[in-house]
């Protein structure tokens, strides 16, 4: 039996908190539907590295985030700017973790 998704903002305040717990720096660039927006979540590392997350269903139907994009700022920058431009309903996340850790590999952030 598959629960109900949780609605974008529900996730993303869950999301911030436990980030909040662990002390992450954590923004809103793109606010988007409150119910169901996709959500993308940019992971800014040391130097000018990021990765781009999304959120994936695999073949069980089970939620997953996995890594859309990754590579420099610039580059990064480029792809979520066509991202929006045909998505307005997105919404866009920025963690700032020198390591990359964004707790989106933790079961209890899982979406659906």
């Amino acid at each position: 039996m598959t629960l109900g998704r949780l609605s974008s903002d529900s996730w993303i305040s869950s999301y911030r908190q436990h980030l909040q717990l662990e002390g992450i720096p954590f923004y809103i660039l793109k606010k988007g539907n409150s119910v169901a927006g996709s959500i993308l979540i940019k992971v800014s590392m040391s130097g000018d590295l990021a990765k781009v997350y999304h959120n994936v269903l695999d073949a069980k139907g089970d939620s997953n985030w996995d890594v859309l994009i990754e590579g420099n700022h610039e580059e990064i920058d480029k792809s979520l700017e066509r991202q929006i431009s045909f998505d307005s309903d997105l919404w866009l996340l920025e963690v700032e973790e020198k390591e990359g850790k964004c707790l989106l590999d933790k079961p209890f952030l899982k979406r659906g």
